[in-house]
């Protein structure tokens, strides 16, 4: 995710203001998830020894060592401010799910590296429908299969709409272009995803969540989106939506 999934920020600052936007940053990442950075804590210290890629380490550390770095190295440089809005966009999404009876699911699935990128992505999902005048609702995990989300339709007669997020590999690491062939798996993946959590008999829809894609990428997602859309049959599938 990026600041266009959470809060931008000021478009000029002094340096003061700027130090103090990334000290809060830091501040407020220990406050409001620091049972997700203990629980990470020295696994990410031993894979920061080992030379692992930041890739395959848990991503707040990654976000906090690199609002951290910043702090430090101002005012002469600044780390990856990209990772800096992604951060800012989290914690506002953070804030709001910890006022929910969910939390303590969703603080547990955030501790998990893995599942990590995932469970952010849902709350982005969440938020904007929130912000659009929908209820959303976290389904828990069960023994059943189950889709991530679900709201509740304006019209019609179905009552509900059953929401599945997939947060693939390829969005969330190194930015790169991505091919059509890697376009194309990531649509199928996610096609098979909510075949198997929604099924076939409600009214779904997939998302597919990104960080920090370029526009390029979002592109050639879209045309392989409109590809395999229209080659199904699955009449419950309203469609797709890209979050980046």
């Amino acid at each position: 995710m990026n600041a266009r999934a959470g809060r931008e920020f000021p478009q000029l600052l002094t340096r003061a203001q700027f130090r103090s936007l990334v000290r809060n940053l830091v501040h407020d990442t220990k406050e409001l998830l620091g049972e997700v950075i203990k629980a990470n804590k020295a696994s990410d210290k031993r894979a920061k020894a080992q030379g692992v890629d930041w890739t395959e380490r848990h991503r707040l550390c990654v976000l906090l060592d690199v609002a951290q770095e910043t702090l430090a190295g101002l005012p002469n440089a600044v780390v990856a401010p990209w990772f800096l809005a992604e951060l800012s966009g989290t914690l506002m999404v953070v804030r709001r799910w910890r006022q929910t009876g969910s939390w303590q699911t969703i603080e547990t699935a955030l501790k998990e590296r893995d599942s990590y990128p995932h469970t952010i992505g849902l709350l982005h999902v969440a938020e904007h429908l929130e912000m659009d005048g929908h209820r959303a609702n976290i389904v828990p995990e069960g023994d059943k299969p189950s889709p991530d989300l679900t709201i509740r339709a304006t019209g019609g007669t179905q009552s509900e709409v059953a929401i599945e997020c997939y947060q693939p590999a390829a969005l969330r690491g190194q930015l790169k272009p991505l091919t059509v062939e890697e376009a194309a798996k990531i649509v199928e993946k996610s096609m098979e995803k909510a075949r198997r959590q929604i099924g076939l008999a409600i009214t779904g829809i997939i998302v597919i969540c990104g960080y920090n894609q370029s526009k390029g990428n979002l592109r050639v997602l879209r045309h392989a989106v409109e590809g395999r859309l229209s080659k199904t049959n699955r009449t419950n599938l309203w469609g797709f939506w890209l979050i980046t």
